[in-house]
């Protein structure tokens, strides 16, 4: 299966692959238990990427069997993207998946802010860069 820009969570913390960061121990709860990307993909190793803007993004190496994916999202962080019913452009800093709803929901951040706002898949269009 590819993986790369999927959406999902570490399955089993004993496939996490070393080095691992100095301020993640896997048997206490942090951002490693949380929301991952994965941007890159090799046959036997995924680096993920936390979704986790407030630890700024960190990154983490893991055996493909040991990634629980959930869904590939329509946006990824970074997406430069416009929102439909305020006519607003921003970029995605934060992606989730919603349980309830078995759905992504994305934050947008604007020059001047950053949204506490969901959006959700149809609230959004992606915007295409200029060539």
């Amino acid at each position: 299966m590819k993986f790369l820009n999927s959406y999902g969570k570490i399955a089993n913390h004993d496939d996490v692959i070393p080095p691992i960061p100095e301020d993640v121990d896997l048997k206490m709860s942090g951002w490693w238990y949380g929301g991952f990307i994965v941007v890159k993909e090799q046959p036997d190793e995924l680096t993920l990427k936390s979704i986790n803007y407030e630890k700024g993004y960190p990154t983490i190496k893991i055996k493909p069997e040991g990634f629980g994916f959930i869904g590939s999202p329509t946006y990824v962080i970074g997406d430069k993207v416009k929102v439909k019913n305020k006519n607003k452009q921003g970029v995605i800093y934060c992606l989730c998946w919603h349980y309830k709803r078995e759905c992504f929901y994305y934050y947008v951040e604007y020059p001047d802010r950053r949204s506490t706002c969901m959006y959700f898949d149809d609230d959004l269009e992606k915007v295409e860069l200029a060539k």
